[in-house]
């Protein structure tokens, strides 16, 4: 019998496991089980200590456990499926996710913990997604999901047309199906950049993008600034890009470029001082798409993105 199986028949025959005293429902036991596996009583202990003595934490641990049970589900892994947590991340995704209050912080904390022990995601768990997601609060969240959206956004079908058989008809007809559709795409993400970011003050979210910079989760998109500064400027007809020096003035524009754009990363300069040009127009409409998800970012958003949060980025209807 395999370590996994004897913990959720662990699960099965000990609910309720951990100290009737920490207040605990079914979701909560269960989550507690599934993570600390034998241990359940031990720490269930410490844990139940501090959720006796301040019921908001156990209160925010019974949610976070809820929301791991209803994406378990939506993923369709099954309990005797679930791969194993280390001892010690178990502690620390247990014990920080019961300080978060907020909904849609709680909804990432859920993803996390599932992607924890979900066998179809392997993941390596580390402290530093927990200490990360212990210092993303709402603010954060939204602007995250709005970036992680923009980089979800739909492959143009015009890539796998073959306009060359169509005539001028169906030419005119497949460009505005395109248009519209890409319109549509371009107001649900807008309508999505209002209602789970822009809402908030705007103190609140100069600091949400500090603190994202600072957890290397964002950096700044960079646009045509590069482009424009290269020595194809003003290059003659003919002469090859590597065959020509750039001017001083191309130059010095190049370098002022990246030195501003290295302080802003730094968290030393201030990125509303960087000038950002592009020929996209959407990148006017939802300047927060001046930023951009890190390697760092995009990777720990696709473990704590639940079904949920899609329904969220997707819903039209304000909640």
């Amino acid at each position: 019998m395999n370590k996994d199986h004897d913990r959720e028949k662990d699960v099965e025959e000990k609910v309720p496991a951990v100290p009737d005293e920490s207040g605990l429902g079914e979701s909560g036991n269960k989550l507690m089980l599934r993570l600390l596996g034998p241990l359940a009583d031990e720490v269930g202990q410490y844990l139940a200590d501090g959720f006796r003595q301040w019921r908001w934490r156990r209160e925010n641990f019974e949610k976070v456990a809820e929301r791991c049970e209803t994406e378990k589900v939506a993923r369709g892994i099954e309990d005797n499926s679930l791969t194993a947590v280390s001892e010690g991340d178990a502690y620390r995704l247990t014990n920080a996710c019961s300080f978060e209050d907020n909904e849609i912080a709680q909804e990432l904390w859920a993803g996390l913990i599932t992607s924890a022990v979900d066998p179809g995601k392997q993941v390596t768990m580390t402290r530093a997604f927990v200490e990360i997601l212990r210092a993303i609060g709402p603010v954060e969240a939204g602007l995250l999901l709005v970036l992680d959206e923009y980089d979800r956004r739909p492959r143009h079908r015009a890539i796998n047309m073959d306009f060359a058989n169509l005539n001028q008809i169906q030419l005119s007809q497949e460009t505005e199906k395109i248009k519209q559709e890409h319109e549509k795409w371009e107001n649900e993400l807008e309508f999505l950049t209002n209602r789970m970011y822009r809402h908030f003050p705007n103190d609140q979210r100069e600091i949400a993008i500090q603190n994202l910079f600072r957890l290397r989760c964002i950096g700044m998109r960079t646009g045509r600034n590069l482009d424009q500064n290269t020595t194809r400027r003003g290059l003659p007809v003919g002469v090859r890009e590597t065959e020509a020096a750039p001017t001083y003035e191309i130059f010095s524009k190049a370098v002022d470029y990246l030195e501003a754009l290295t302080l802003v990363e730094s968290g030393t300069g201030n990125y509303k001082l960087l000038s950002f040009s592009s020929q996209y127009p959407l990148l006017e409409t939802i300047p927060e798409l001046k930023f951009q998800l890190t390697d760092m970012g995009r990777y720990l958003i696709s473990l704590c993105m639940t079904q949920e949060l899609r329904r969220k980025s997707k819903s039209n209807n304000s909640e």
